[in-house]
């Protein structure tokens, strides 16, 4: 969640979506219970999940 956030603090989310979320076949989220979000991150998690 930090890198997604730094990303699109940087204007590169499209990338990030590209490298990280769209192109491995498996995506694994685990341990996201232990992290709090504010609502930017928590629309940048629902954009993750989304985008799968």
């Amino acid at each position: 969640m930090m890198q997604l956030a730094a990303d699109r603090q940087q204007n590169r989310l499209r990338e990030f979506f590209n490298r990280a979320v769209i192109g491995p076949r498996l995506l694994v989220i685990d341990e996201i219970g232990y992290l709090s979000f504010g609502r930017e991150e928590a629309n940048l998690f629902f954009n993750v999940v989304a985008k799968r």
